[in-house]
């Protein structure tokens, strides 16, 4: 019978996009060694344009009233 193991899952490779296992240090594919900063994504860009403007909100709004 199939256990759900954590060792089993896959993510894709951040150079060649190709399914690997999360543990690996090298991938299988495209031979590029891996490294956990490989995998952070950059905040999108809406997201710091909203809090920049909710800020700039409150500043207003707190010399105002």
């Amino acid at each position: 019978m199939y256990e759900d193991d954590e060792d089993d899952y896959q993510i894709p490779c951040p150079k060649c996009g190709k399914e690997i296992y999360e543990d690996v240090d090298q991938c299988p594919y495209c031979r590029e060694f891996l490294s956990s900063s490989d995998f952070k994504r950059p905040t999108p860009a809406w997201i710091v344009v909203i809090v920049v403007l909710t800020i700039i909100s409150f500043l207003l709004a707190s010399c105002c009233f």
